[in-house]
C-alpha cells in the first residue's frame, strides 16, 4: 500500500485530515460498499494512507484532500474502467 509516512501534523492538520476521511468514506461506501470487514479494513486503512501522503505532501484543504482521493481511485480513466475498487487500491 505504499511507505509508512513519519510525520507529525498540526492540530488543525489533523481535524481536516479527519474531516477529509469521513466525507471520502461517506462517498465510498455509498458507491461501493465493501463486500465483507476484510475488504472494508483494506479501504479504511488504503484511504487513511493516501490523506496522509497528500497531507504530508503538503495538501490540507479536506475538500482537496477528498477530491484527490476520490480521483484516484476513479474508475473513469480508461485505464481503471475495468479494475474494481480493490483491484485500484492495490495500484495505490
Amino acid at each position: 500500500m505504499g511507505a509508512i509516512i513519519e510525520q507529525s501534523f498540526e492540530n488543525s492538520t489533523l481535524a481536516n485530515l479527519s474531516k477529509a476521511f469521513e466525507a471520502t468514506w461517506e462517498v465510498l461506501h455509498t458507491r461501493n460498499p465493501p463486500r465483507d470487514a476484510e475488504a472494508e479494513d483494506d479501504l479504511r486503512l488504503a484511504v487513511s494512507g493516501k490523506l496522509l501522503q497528500l497531507a504530508a505532501n503538503g495538501v490540507t484543504d479536506p475538500k482537496e484532500l477528498q477530491n484527490r482521493v476520490l480521483e484516484s481511485l476513479d474508475g473513469n480513466s480508461p485505464a481503471g474502467a475495468e479494475k474494481t475498487l480493490s483491484e485500484r487500491l492495490r495500484n495505490w
